[in-house]
């Protein structure tokens, strides 16, 4: 029996799982059968995966499903019974009870969303998008007893189009209201596209009204800078991420104590030199506040 003794290997397990689990969106997997492949018993190896992850292997092949389908009901012209059954559903009633379950919205309407983007949350970051096969996540237990957790992960590179502001972060509503303003009027929603507030002067040193920030779209295709928008490449690298369930209004508080009572014992220190994000995995307007799902992310290097 092939035997895991720490938390690394422990996470390599868990990657492993949801790679299959990935590759089986359209088909069935259970967790015995991944606890067979890889020479777990059932039950330790629930306990890894749902420790890790925060959802078992059932919960998590379902959400993905769900997130597909919403992706596809966007994207193609297969029709929602047809959704229904490659979800996994025996009736089209039961996958829409499940569906406005989840996403708080019929099948039917989100046909007629243009920036829907149709993520559900997930404690791990695990999330369907096509290309992607494998999503890198590693949770960490900070020391001292603090219960928060806290994930240290290898943000890819992004190419983000921003706006730009300056100064007080309590303008940002009305800078992201202009914002979406000259996307819609230059036709640059996309329902594949990342939506973050990057913030480039993080730290306490740097005058509260000289902090730069970037209200900002992840952008794929040839786009060039549109008066007042900028083209800018975020370069990833190693970030700490904190999952932040409930309104954007409590996220200074959140983080503030985030800084202060984990950073300090987490053996990790903040790299200066890269930007902070706030980065919304679901639309704050389009959901209730205790919906909205933001990961913090803070760029960290060893101590």
């Amino acid at each position: 029996m092939k035997i895991y003794q720490n938390k690394k290997n422990y996470h390599e397990l868990v990657e492993k799982s949801i790679k299959k689990i990935f590759e089986s969106l359209d088909a069935n997997v259970t967790f015995r059968e991944l606890a067979d492949e890889n020479n777990y018993s059932a039950f330790h190896f629930h306990r890894v995966f749902k420790g890790l992850t925060g959802e078992t292997v059932k919960e998590c092949l379902k959400r993905l499903r769900l997130e597909k389908a919403a992706y596809e009901i966007l994207r193609t012209d297969k029709t929602i019974t047809e959704m229904a059954f490659e979800s996994g559903y025996e009736t089209l009633e039961a996958f829409t009870k499940a569906f406005k379950k989840a996403h708080g919205i019929s099948p039917s309407r989100i046909r007629k969303l243009q920036d829907w983007k149709g993520l559900l949350y997930s404690q791990a970051g695990i999330h369907y998008s096509p290309g992607q096969r494998q999503p890198y996540y590693f949770f960490i237990k900070p020391r001292g007893g603090n219960e928060m957790e806290i994930k240290i992960v290898n943000l890819q590179p992004m190419k983000l189009l921003g706006l730009r502001g300056t100064g007080d972060y309590w303008n940002m509503p009305a800078l992201w209201k202009k914002f979406h303003e000259i996307l819609r009027a230059n036709k640059l929603f996309s329902t594949e596209a990342q939506f973050l507030t990057v913030f480039h002067d993080h730290t306490d040193d740097i005058p509260q009204e000289q902090k730069r920030y970037d209200v900002s779209i992840s952008v794929h295709k040839d786009v060039s800078d549109i008066d007042p928008l900028s083209i800018y490449q975020f370069e990833g690298g190693l970030y700490a991420v904190l999952v932040h369930v409930g309104s954007c209004e409590e996220i200074g508080p959140v983080w503030d104590k985030w800084r202060s009572e984990w950073l300090g014992s987490s053996g990790w220190k903040l790299d200066k030199k890269r930007p902070s994000l706030e980065w919304y995995q679901n639309n704050p307007s389009a959901v209730p506040p205790e919906l909205a799902v933001t990961f913090l992310c803070d760029p960290v290097i060893k101590e």
